[in-house]
């Protein structure tokens, strides 16, 4: 995986964690399973809480409630599946080789 991807993965599974936490369980706490495999050549990520869904309500502060947008932002294919036994966030992303531009190459100690 390029170094861009990695950063995009783990974004999107933090936030899919923090809604997990935060909207899944609010008050009375909860586990929150992340499981990950690779798929011929694609990443599979599950994010999975038995808490309830919470709609976004009217009331809800603007300056919030970005975490799906930038989850679908950064993975191409992703499932959101809500009900009684709580909240699956499923992505897959094809994985992509290769050398990332911004990554340095480091050789006895030396940055290039």
């Amino acid at each position: 995986m390029v170094a861009e991807q990695v950063g995009d993965i783990l974004l999107a599974v933090d936030e899919a964690c923090a809604n997990a936490v935060e909207h899944g369980h609010r008050d009375r706490g909860g586990l929150v399973s992340v499981t990950a495999r690779v798929e011929d050549d694609e990443l599979h990520l599950v994010v999975a809480d038995r808490g309830r869904w919470k709609p976004r309500g009217a009331d809800a502060d603007p300056a919030r409630g970005r975490g799906p947008t930038i989850i679908h932002a950064l993975v191409p294919d992703v499932v959101v599946t809500t009900g009684d036994a709580g909240t699956v966030v499923e992505m897959r992303s094809p994985i992509r080789r290769g050398r990332s531009r911004t990554s340095a190459r480091c050789d006895r100690g030396s940055v290039r």
